[in-house]
């Protein structure tokens, strides 16, 4: 499933990078794992700020084993100064996704329609971007 949406998001215009290492990025990688689970980290582009609908769509809340997203700059490096993350490459846009068991298609698509509907907003003009 994770390959799935890693996919889409690496086609879409509101995603600047995807961080998989199934991806050619790390060939080596390929050569020692047979495997990369749910995992993977994709990054929006600097124009949206606003990542809630993003958020939302991404958590599947039905199971204890339904897909997830986190804020790395606002959960687990939120410690760090600005100065630091930007070092390390967290940026305020870094979404850290954990695909669950729900279908891969489906959250694919609410994914997508959340980044639509962000870019749309930074596109018009909206304040929250």
């Amino acid at each position: 499933g994770a390959e799935l949406v890693a996919s889409m998001l690496r086609a879409h215009p509101a995603v600047r990078a995807v961080h998989r290492p199934s991806f050619d990025e790390a060939p080596w990688a390929l050569e020692t794992h047979r495997g990369f689970g749910g995992l993977l980290a994709f990054e929006v582009v600097p124009e949206i700020h606003d990542l809630t609908g993003v958020l939302a769509a991404c958590d599947d809340g039905h199971t204890p084993l339904g897909s997830s997203a986190r804020l790395p700059a606002r959960t687990s490096h939120a410690h760090l100064s600005e100065r630091v993350r930007r070092e390390l490459g967290i940026t305020r846009q870094l979404v850290r996704l954990a695909v669950g068991v729900t279908a891969a298609d489906a959250l694919s698509g609410r994914l997508r329609r959340a980044l639509d509907t962000a870019l749309a907003q930074c596109n018009g003009g909206d304040e929250r971007c």
